[in-house]
């Protein structure tokens, strides 16, 4: 086998999830023998394509609009800003920097490349859809014909996809173990949504940092020009000082809005797990929904 079969195979392996990886390495390995290296090679590299392209409709899907609505709001605060700077007779153009956004995206990228959370990513675009369908009495709506259809019937739903656990446990497990099995499957959750927002903030603090190499990077390029004009090199030090800008732009506009919006559902879906398995106690019939909404509206998160 030629180290381009091996990294193609190798290239699958690591894209594909663990429900299809081996469907795909063993379709790939029933062509190895009856076709040449070529069209081996390009048929993993549509296989590999295919998974990109999935990853993309999916990550688009389930919150990808809501991030882009996030990038639009902040985008239209930068243009206002830039409208009163030109207004006032400001060099506008000094802020379209295409080198520095390239290397503090790039920087951002391999930080989160090397600390292990680019994989987080998707499970934080999937939340941030829920969080923007977590309104008010609209949520409490849906909430309360959840509870009511749940009954004792296996109804599953995506913006309730937490109080399934519980509801699964309160019917599968024995009812001297159920109350323990809620108590640490809540305990998980919340450790995993802790996790996803420290992802967030430390990809906010990426953008700072990214922010600051591309400041030095920009200085270092005008270093290199001190024989241009002075205009010229007004306007490499301004391109470079707009680094610190679009680093706090991305961090403060972009990023952390995305943090406060999913603490507040984590907040909720907690409160909502934790109510449902103090209104259910160790039984597994169905439980009155006014009881869960009142522990639901007020509880305070228990610490476990």
């Amino acid at each position: 086998m030629s180290t381009a079969i091996e990294a193609a195979r190798a290239c699958v392996a690591w894209m594909a999830n663990d429900a299809e990886r081996e469907d795909r390495l063993g379709d790939l390995e029933e062509m190895l023998g009856r076709t040449d290296e070529r069209r081996y090679l390009r048929e993993a590299g549509a296989v590999c394509l295919s998974i990109l392209l999935r990853r993309l409709r999916r990550a688009f899907t389930n919150g990808g609009i809501d991030m882009a609505r996030i990038i639009l709001w902040a985008a239209l605060s930068v243009a206002g800003v830039f409208l009163f700077l030109g207004l006032a007779g400001g060099e506008v153009l000094v802020y379209v920097q295409p080198f520095e956004w390239g290397v503090i995206l790039a920087a951002m990228v391999g930080f989160a490349a090397a600390g292990g959370r680019l994989g987080a990513w998707p499970g934080i675009l999937a939340d941030l859809r829920r969080a923007n369908r977590l309104g008010g009495r609209d949520r409490r709506k849906q909430r309360a014909v959840y509870l009511r259809e749940v009954g004792d019937q296996r109804r599953s739903s995506t913006d309730f996809a937490h109080l399934d656990g519980i509801l699964q446990v309160a019917r599968d497990a024995a009812p001297e173990e159920a109350d323990r099995v809620m108590t640490g499957g809540i305990a998980l959750f919340r450790e995993t949504s802790r996790q996803r927002l420290a992802v967030i903030e430390q990809t906010a603090r990426d953008a700072y940092a990214g922010a600051a190499i591309a400041l030095v990077f920009g200085i270092i390029h005008t270093l290199g020009n001190l024989e241009e004009p002075i205009m010229v090199l007004g306007h490499l030090m301004g391109g470079a000082l707009c680094a610190c800008f679009f680093g706090l732009i991305l961090g403060r506009a972009v990023l952390m809005p995305v943090a406060s919006r999913l603490s507040v559902l984590y907040d909720q879906q907690s409160r909502e797990m934790d109510a449902l398995r103090l209104s259910m106690g160790h039984k597994v019939q169905p439980f009155p929904v006014e009881t869960f909404e009142v522990l639901a509206s007020g509880l305070v998160p228990q610490a476990i």
